[in-house]
């Protein structure tokens, strides 16, 4: 129907001109022409009848643009429709996906320190999971920590998976737990809650020299399992810290959020954060 009008109206819009001139062909010349040869012809024509006709006329004329202005406005509300339709689409896919990502497991690193420890501290009743990242069996580590905080609405589980050289992904942090009685944080929303990651000086020396992709996997409400993958870029690391003997000072920038999740097999399909 609203494409009917449409094309109704785009064709009057056209031939306007073809419309005028038969108009004025019905309703002017040949009653013109009637009159002119009614002398010589018989007819029963009379004052009345052309009142009557005229009349006609008038009707027709009232009709034809009452229909052009009812053609107008059922397109003209036709357009509306079809805004508001648009537009309340767009709000609902909006919304939808505002849903989605709100419904994403994320979490950010928003805080960082090292500290020196006893490789004893690291394992005897550990406060938090603490992960050695290094084959060495010194007594003395440097432990880097790194303050998650949970941005979804729920509570999810973080667990370390992998850490590689983004110029050379065959180099990788070792994985060890010690005396851990489980390998992922349960972190409710909003919170925050520390992973530690622990090894020599001399480890951390080289770690610094390179920006590394660190991987974590995510696990939401639905036990549906995601990979957050990003950048940990080491600028400075110094072994003393002025004024905190037990903590070394580092500065770390990461960046580059990106989120997946898990297919099966091995398979993963990235997420569209959006606004990360």
């Amino acid at each position: 129907m609203e494409n009917k009008a449409r094309k109704n109206i785009e064709f009057i819009k056209k031939h306007w001109i073809i419309f005028l001139f038969v108009s004025i062909i019905l309703f002017i010349i040949i009653p013109l022409v009637v009159s002119f040869f009614a002398p010589a012809i018989r007819s029963e024509i009379t004052a009345d009848g052309i009142l009557n006709y005229v009349i006609s006329c008038i009707s027709s004329v009232a009709t034809i643009l009452l229909a052009l202005v009812a053609l107008w406005q059922t397109e003209r509300a036709n357009r509306i429709t079809n805004r508001a339709n648009d537009i309340s689409e767009r709000m609902i896919f909006i919304e939808q996906e505002r849903y989605k990502r709100e419904n994403y497991p994320f979490v950010l690193i928003t805080n960082w320190s090292m500290c020196k420890k006893r490789r004893e501290d690291m394992v005897i009743n550990p406060k938090t999971i603490n992960t050695c990242i290094g084959e060495t069996e010194s007594d003395d580590i440097i432990c880097l920590n790194l303050e998650c905080t949970n941005t979804s609405n729920y509570e999810l589980s973080v667990a370390f998976m992998n850490c590689y050289r983004r110029d050379d992904p065959n180099h990788s942090w070792k994985s060890c737990l010690v005396n851990q009685q489980q390998p992922q944080l349960y972190i409710h929303p909003n919170d925050k809650k520390i992973i530690g990651f622990y090894t020599t000086k001399e480890e951390w020396d080289s770690i610094f020299s390179n920006t590394w992709i660190m991987e974590l996997r995510l696990e939401n409400r639905h036990g549906i399992s995601y990979k957050e993958c990003f950048e940990l870029v080491f600028l400075t690391f110094e072994e003393h810290y002025i004024g905190k003997d037990d903590q070394c000072y580092c500065f770390i920038n990461p960046q580059k959020y990106e989120l997946k999740k898990y297919l099966g097999e091995d398979n993963w399909e990235t997420v569209d954060l959006g606004v990360y």
